[in-house]
């Protein structure tokens, strides 16, 4: 039979085993339900950031044809000045 303080240290070591245990098991949770949320979320704003891009590159092809007339309209603009 063992002692009282063998028995005592067993039981603390089962104690720190549990404890172990619990926290590696919410620490693995609170991983997989990160993981979990993170592509939910991503999956959430990819539809958007899709629409915003598409709109930044029809006003980034309206800002080119602008500045090319801007261009056109100031080269005419200098070559009758010189005339």
């Amino acid at each position: 039979m063992p002692s009282k303080i063998e028995a005592k240290s067993q039981m603390e070591k089962l104690n720190n085993i549990f404890y172990l245990l619990i926290v590696r098991t919410a620490r693995y949770s609170a991983l997989l339900a990160g993981i979990v949320f993170g592509k939910r979320r991503y999956d959430e704003l990819k539809p958007i950031a899709a629409e915003e891009r598409r709109i930044e590159e029809e006003e980034k092809k309206v800002r080119e044809e602008q500045e090319k007339i801007a261009k056109a309209l100031a080269e005419a603009s200098e070559e009758s000045i010189l005339k």
